[in-house]
Parts: structure tokens; sequence; C-alpha cells
């Protein structure tokens, strides 16, 4: 009897410990989703505060290279519906781009604006969140709005400094890698010409790497130099992008560089690095040399865009390290993307170039 009285305790003492773990839990797990949810959604929100700020940047751009600004503000006054539909093209067509990946969200109402007496073009864009946990507590969505402004000047640009960090590898023969590669860099440098005709603003260089680093084109006035060097590549080796990520930040920091800017535009130039693998390096001291070098570039105030074409796990590990944020890196699974992603980073740089300062 004392025995079966025993188990009854036992159990009952099991059930009570069962019940009050259950109920304590509750508490913890809806802790544990409301991080998760407010996690979700700051990058969503960065997601589309940098795509605004990319294809809003894109938009001024072409208000600029059409002529439509310029003059007083009367004048400007009058083409200010021209200037504004040319504004919501070109910023949603840019826009959609950067944000067709993420079909999460409810992208709601887009409010564009210029202003003729500043110059300043603005853009507010509303968004809705579903979160997966906090619709428990009575939430179902979470509104969210973000804005951007960019002053365009006519006359005067930004000065930069790109230096490219390309993978020639053996692999980048197959499947045309290098072919789309030469035309992404093409088309980007086409973008940077167009925003700056007369190259007194845009110096850039560049190299290549398999095993070792390929001879590099330095930092020149326009983006012809570079550009020739990068249609010249062929793809062979191995890799080992520790050497190249390290010949990038020395190039960028230079101080020749600040000096020939100061002396052709008087500006101090905004420094950029893109580095694009599609493997992995061929030892795990290249991946530790080259996320010191980009440490070390960070540390000199260099914004890297990082590009993985195709590339496996550890070579997009290394890449969304060395990446400024996770808006500066791009992962392309074909050439298609691949050309999207050179084309959103040259927007970006480019109308670093249009901003007046």
């Amino acid at each position: 009897m004392l025995l079966h009285s025993s188990r009854n305790f036992l159990k009952d003492k099991r059930a009570t410990i069962a019940t009050t773990f259950a109920v304590s839990i509750i508490p913890v797990l809806i802790c544990m989703g409301v991080v998760v949810d407010y996690s979700n959604l700051v990058r969503h929100r960065g997601k589309v505060t940098h795509s605004a700020d990319t294809a809003l940047l894109a938009a001024a751009i072409s208000i600029k290279e059409e002529g439509l600004i310029g003059g007083d503000a009367a004048a400007v006054a009058k083409k200010l519906g021209s200037i504004e539909q040319r504004l919501d093209e070109v910023f949603r067509d840019y826009f959609a781009a950067n944000m067709s990946d993420d079909l999460t969200l409810d992208l709601g109402k887009i409010d564009l604006a210029y202003d003729p007496k500043t110059g300043e073009s603005e853009v507010k864009v509303s968004f809705s969140y579903k979160p997966y946990f906090v619709g428990v507590l009575g939430l179902e969505t979470l509104d969210v709005t973000v804005g951007s402004a960019v002053v365009v000047g006519p006359d005067q640009g930004g000065a930069v400094s790109i230096f490219l960090v390309l993978d020639k590898s053996g692999s980048m023969r197959q499947h045309n890698k290098m072919r789309s590669l030469k035309i992404a860099v093409g088309n980007m440098s086409a973008q940077l010409e167009l925003s700056d005709p007369d190259h007194k603003f845009v110096r850039m260089g560049a190299a290549a790497y398999d095993s070792t680093m390929a001879s590099k084109r330095a930092l020149m006035w326009g983006t012809t130099p570079a550009n020739y060097y990068v249609q010249r590549l062929g793809a062979y080796g191995g890799t080992d992008s520790s050497r190249a990520v390290s010949t990038a930040r020395s190039q960028l920091r230079n101080r020749r560089e600040k000096r020939l800017h100061k002396e052709k535009n008087g500006q101090e130039p905004e420094k950029f690095m893109i580095f694009m693998t599609d493997g992995t390096n061929n030892t795990s001291r290249s991946d530790t040399k080259t996320m010191r070098s980009c440490d070390w570039a960070k540390a000199d105030e260099i914004e890297i865009f990082s590009v993985a074409f195709k590339a496996p796990a550890r070579g997009q590990r290394l890449l969304r390290y060395c990446a400024s944020s996770e808006n500066h890196y791009f992962n392309a699974d074909n050439s298609a993307e691949l050309l999207k992603a050179f084309q959103q980073i040259g927007a970006s740089v480019s109308a670093k170039v249009a901003i007046s300062q």
C-alpha cells in the first residue's frame, strides 16, 4: 500500500512539474519570438532603406544627365512635372530590381518629391511586415515608413576612387563566367563614364587573382584603363585572394590618391573596393589573411562591396564577412544576377559623383 501511494505521489509530482514547465516556457517562447520578429524587421527595414537610397540616387543622376535641372529655381519649377515623372520612373525601376529577391514584404505607398529651390529629391516608402510570432499578441502586421533624400548638383560632383578585385581562377572558364564578368564590369564602367564624362572625379583600378595576383592596373582617371585590363583577362589556376585584396587596400589608402584628387577636383575621394569570387581560396590561411585586409580596409574608411558568383558556402562566408554591410553583399546564382549586382553597385557609386558636396 505504501509503495502504491509513493508511486502515485511521484506521478502527481511529475505531472505538476510538467505543468509548471509548460506554463513557464510560454513567456520564454514569446520573448524568443519577439526577438526573431524584431531582427527580421530590422533586416527588412535595412534592405528597403538601402534599396530606396540606391534607387533615389540613380533617379537623381538621370535628371542631371537629361538636363532637367540647372538654371534658376523659377526655370526648374516650370519643368517640375517632367522632373518628378522622370524621378518616379527611374526610382521604381531600380527599386523593383533591388527588391526582386525579397518577396516577403507587402510594399505600400511610394511618395516622391523634388524641391526646385534646394535641388533636393526625396522619397518615402512604406511597407508592411507580417510577423511570425508577435501575431499571437494581436499584431497581424507591422507598418513601417522609411525615407531618403539627396541633393543633386548640376555642375559639381563628388570624388570617388574604385578598385576591383576579381577572381580569374580556372573555374571562371566554366559556364561563360568570365564572359559574364567582363560584360558586368563593362556595363558598370559605362555607368561611371556617364556620371563623369570629363574624367574629373572618378579614378578606377583593378587586380585579378588566381593562385597568385596577376599584374594590377593601378588607379587612373576614368574607367577605360581598368576596363581594358579586365576585358583582356583569361581564366586559369587556383584561388588566393589575399594579395589582391591587400593591394586594393594599399592603392586606395595611399596618400598620393588623396593628393591627386585634391589637385584636380579639390575634394577628398570616397573609396570603394569591389571584391568578387566564384569559388574558395585554396587554403584557410588565405581566408584569414584576406579577412584581415578587409578589416584594415574598413578601418581606413574603404567601403567594400562583395559579389559571390555561383560560389560555394565557404566562399560566400568570406565575401559576406568582407562586405561593409549585409546590403553590400551580393549572391549571384547566374549571369543575369551578376549583371544586376554590378549595375546596382555602379548606381550606388555613380550617385556619389552626382551628389553636390
